[in-house]
């Protein structure tokens, strides 16, 4: 349970504050600036930061009601713990803002094992849902989202439709977790 409302008050809470940090910013522009710049140094910099961690935090409490639901079926171990990682460099990413040296690596690789994860896990949610379920067909339409985003559009914006679907995903399996828990 503790799991499914990590997912969702993830999504909300960075949501809530990728806003604040835009307000506060004052200068980003969505499909211009990365998320990154946010947390680089201005007004925006502690929200952003913060929120990074705050998240990647909550990523690991989600991964973990995640791994407790999936733990029967084959590669959810291996899509939870690339998830838990994703979930480390997301913290990794706020610590080490846009300006030091780690950032581009970290991020990079919060992307791309944020990717990785879902694509591991698609088989443990089709055995969960099935192919018509809730959390395989978000997967799917999460992951070619955000790949025809990054092969179509700029980086930034990109990146941004990227974070959206990962919010957005994590929101709904985190809600259909906590509708399976009540059943």
């Amino acid at each position: 349970m503790a799991g499914a409302a990590a997912g969702i008050a993830l999504s909300l809470f960075f949501m809530f504050m990728w806003t604040a940090a835009v307000i506060v910013n004052g200068d980003w522009t969505l499909g211009e600036d990365t998320l990154s710049e946010l947390g680089g140094t201005g007004p925006s910099e502690w929200i952003f930061n913060s929120a990074v961690i705050i998240s990647g935090i909550l990523g690991l409490l989600f991964t973990q009601g995640l791994w407790n639901r999936l733990r029967q079926f084959a590669l959810s171990w291996l899509g939870c713990f690339v998830l838990a990682s994703a979930s480390v460099n997301l913290m990794f990413v706020g610590m080490y803002p846009i300006e030091t040296q780690p950032h581009g690596i970290l991020s990079v690789s919060f992307f791309a094992m944020g990717a990785l994860a879902a694509l591991l896990l698609l088989m443990p949610f089709r055995k969960w849902s099935g192919i018509k379920g809730v959390p395989f067909v978000t997967t799917v339409a999460m992951l070619i989202v955000s790949i025809a985003s990054l092969a179509l559009t700029p980086i930034p914006f990109a990146e941004a439709v990227a974070v959206s679907c990962l919010m957005t995903w994590m929101f709904i399996l985190g809600a259909w977790m906590l509708r399976e828990r009540m059943r």
